[in-house]
């Protein structure tokens, strides 16, 4: 029963501030509403493509911070490893689909990140480097977002050495981010070609 004290009050508080929509409020301030324009996604990509890359930016910085928030309130709460594992897979759940806007929110890149740097900071390192790296050579960011994404739970196995909590609630969010993103897996796997 203690455990499940900190289990319910941090999963919630945590899912709450993941649900958070930064890209919303500056989209908000506007006067427009980032649902309907760009790639329709409540994230820094779409806020960079339709606002602006300064409130794209900032947009970056707080769904990063949103997620060092949600971790400093996970330890803060219980030094378990598996409460600080719940709050990542709910703070970034809570970017992916936010409570506050109608479920509707961003693609959860910059919330993971930022969680991984409370986390795993190599593992942070390795991916970006992997994902900068392909961007470079092919030109699709898209793509190299996406092999980043199936890399992370490997990644996370090399650097952890064991840490089995964080490697379940990597495994856990590596499924969203790839559910998120299923028509652009869709495309690589060549899905849906044929139909027309």
């Amino acid at each position: 029963m203690e455990i499940l004290v900190p289990v319910i009050i941090v999963g919630c508080i945590t899912y709450d501030i993941g649900s958070v929509s930064a890209a919303w409020f500056a989209a908000k301030a506007r006067g427009i509403d980032l649902r309907v324009y760009g790639s329709g996604q409540l994230d820094f990509a779409n806020a960079w493509m339709v606002l602006g890359d300064r409130v794209g930016a900032l947009v970056f910085i707080a769904d990063f911070l949103k997620a060092q928030l949600a971790l400093g309130f996970a330890w803060y709460m219980s030094d378990s490893p598996w409460i600080v594992a719940l709050a990542f897979v709910c703070v970034v759940l809570g970017e992916i689909l936010p409570v506050f806007h109608g479920f509707w929110g961003g693609r959860g890149t910059a919330t993971t990140c930022g969680a991984l740097l409370g986390v795993s900071p190599l593992s942070l390192a390795i991916c970006a480097t992997i994902a900068l790296l392909i961007a470079v050579v092919t030109g699709r960011r898209d793509h190299a977002e996406l092999i980043a994404i199936l890399l992370l739970p490997a990644v996370i196995i090399f650097v952890s050495k064991g840490d089995i909590p964080l490697m379940c609630a990597t495994v856990i969010i590596a499924a969203m981010l790839l559910l998120k993103r299923r028509k652009l897996v869709d495309e690589l796997l060549g899905i849906g070609k044929d139909e027309n």
